[in-house]
């Protein structure tokens, strides 16, 4: 059991509270300062990268999503560590609840220089029950300490770290929260290269078999689309999420239940020919079938502008043109449809 300080401003009178409370709270978010696991440094969370690297952390996995999430051109490194006598339950294959003490960390690299690694720790059974940090190298000291604000540049690189407070922009709040990038969609069936579905279940670490491989419909250039948008929009445009509403009932994730037809995926169906609650830049449907300058989706998809009309609408500065082209490609491939 922890003790919370819980600092609030009333701003109507510029006056602060401090509360203690006792309880399992795991995390604190106050003034745009986030107070997550309790390690103040990535070695304390047992994570070394050059251990990772070389296979020498017992129950650690390096993995890679089927489909990325854009970050700025940064690389990227992911590895997930299950605790011992532990298995994951993928009863869901769209949302894996992951035993306790389950770690995840990523760490970015941009212009050859590691410039932060982010942890998600699952506290509790529930599938919600994620923590998480964020840790920057400490210049000159070898140790990577934990942030509770978000940086520019970062080590002398164009890359920003978010404020850790952030996170739960596209990993959800409350009983949405949850990893991504590692789901029966997301993780390769098999590889040589890195941890799939099926080490997984050799392992011993799944509580069901995982039945069958999962396919996306369509051609190739419809799966890459299909894929490209639910790691880069999925996170936030999905039926549970708080930024779908029904002013913007515009899902772009990919569910396995949706999967049978192209027609039957959540981008086909809420976001060909439908007009968006609001318009702008030139455009009066999300995706016009044929015509990418006139499809919502694929402008905002094109600017950086700092949150107002780009897409993603936070962490990021840098356009996408790989994406941009893709999606743009995809467009043009559907004229005619209606």
């Amino acid at each position: 059991m922890n003790m919370v300080f819980r600092i609030i401003k009333w701003p109507a009178i510029g006056v602060f509270f401090i509360f203690v409370a006792y309880g399992f709270w795991q995390s604190v978010t106050v003034a745009g300062f986030y107070f997550g696991p309790s390690e103040k440094t990535l070695a304390a969370t047992g994570f070394v990268l050059e251990k990772a690297r070389s296979g020498e952390m017992p129950g650690t996995f390096r993995f890679a999503p089927n489909f990325p999430f854009w970050s700025d051109g940064a690389e990227k490194e992911r590895y997930l560590h299950i605790p011992s006598d532990s298995k994951i339950d993928n009863s869901d294959p769209d949302r894996w609840n992951f035993p306790r003490g389950t770690r995840i960390w990523k760490v970015f690299e941009t212009d050859d220089k590691l410039v932060e690694t982010r942890m998600l720790f699952k506290y509790d059974i529930q599938p919600w029950a994620w923590d998480m940090a964020v840790y920057q190298p400490a210049l000159g000291t070898g140790q990577h300490t934990k942030l509770a604000l978000a940086r520019e540049n970062v080590s002398g690189t164009d890359h920003d770290i978010p404020a850790p407070g952030e996170c739960v922009t596209c990993h959800g709040d409350g009983r949405q929260r949850r990893p991504l990038g590692i789901s029966a969609i997301q993780l390769p069936w098999n590889s040589e290269k890195t941890l799939s579905v099926e080490d997984l279940a050799r392992n011993g670490l799944f509580e069901v078999p995982p039945g069958s491989p999962v396919e996306i419909p369509g051609s190739a250039l419809t799966r890459s689309a299909l894929g490209y948008l639910h790691a880069n929009c999925g996170s936030c445009h999905h039926q549970n999420s708080t930024h779908v509403t029904e002013k913007v009932p515009l899902w772009l994730d990919l569910r396995t239940e949706t999967l049978a037809s192209v027609e039957s995926t959540h981008a086909i169906r809420t976001a060909i020919n439908q007009q968006p609650h609001l318009d702008g830049m030139g455009t009066t449907l999300y995706i016009k079938p044929g015509n990418p300058q006139e499809s919502f989706l694929w402008r905002r998809m094109s600017v950086r502008d700092g949150g107002a009309w780009q897409m993603p609408p936070i962490a990021t500065e840098v356009v996408d043109h790989a994406g941009v082209e893709l999606i743009e490609k995809w467009i043009l491939e559907m004229e005619g449809m209606q």
